[in-house]
């Protein structure tokens, strides 16, 4: 090989590796603007999450479990206390200016409780507000202008807390209202 040519092949050489050396810039440029930047810690492309609220922060140590009984009794309590009973006679009726609601508000409620029954979206009866451990075994109501028959109606029940009386929950459920003599043909 002849000087001329170890020169060419060298010079070549050099273009290349300069030629790569420029490419491989390129890309590095390139990627870091097309690659999304993350910003707060969040993976790239995810939507803002929810941020923390600021509450605070807990006792520091372990939950003393010398009394487990004593804890799980607590627990259910408050399991217990959470829960409302809904008491109302699944097929009352109506008959000589009657029904016979027997709608109750058990003592374990510890809630105030009114009861609203409705017909086709309009309020047919509303019970006076019962006190836990009280009830509404009849009541007199005048549905003389239904049909006789069976009728499905709501019964919406409401608690509320006895100190501010402020609604605290609500149910309702489908009963049965049977419409005998004292009902008449519309």
């Amino acid at each position: 090989m002849s000087v001329q040519e170890t020169e060419s092949v060298r010079e070549r050489k050099r273009r290349m590796i300069i030629g790569l050396t420029i490419l491989l810039l390129v890309a590095l440029v390139g990627s870091l603007f097309l690659v999304p930047q993350r910003k707060d810690n969040q993976p790239v492309n995810s939507i803002d999450p929810p941020k923390m609220e600021e509450r605070g922060f807990g006792e520091d140590g372990e939950l003393d479990m010398t009394n487990a009984q004593t804890i799980r009794d607590g627990v259910q309590q408050r399991a217990d206390e959470s829960m409302l009973e809904l008491v109302i006679n699944n097929n009352p009726i109506y008959e000589n200016g009657k029904v016979n609601w027997m709608i109750e508000n058990p003592a374990k409620n510890r809630k105030l409780l009114q009861v609203d029954v409705y017909l086709d979206g309009k309020v047919i009866y509303k019970s006076p507000t019962l006190k836990p451990n009280q009830k509404v075994q009849t009541a007199e109501v005048d549905l003389s202008y239904m049909k006789a028959g069976t009728n499905k109606v709501v019964a919406a029940f409401n608690f509320y807390d006895e100190s501010t009386k402020y609604l605290v929950a609500n149910n309702s459920m489908v009963i049965n209202l049977t419409i005998k003599d004292g009902g008449s043909e519309k």
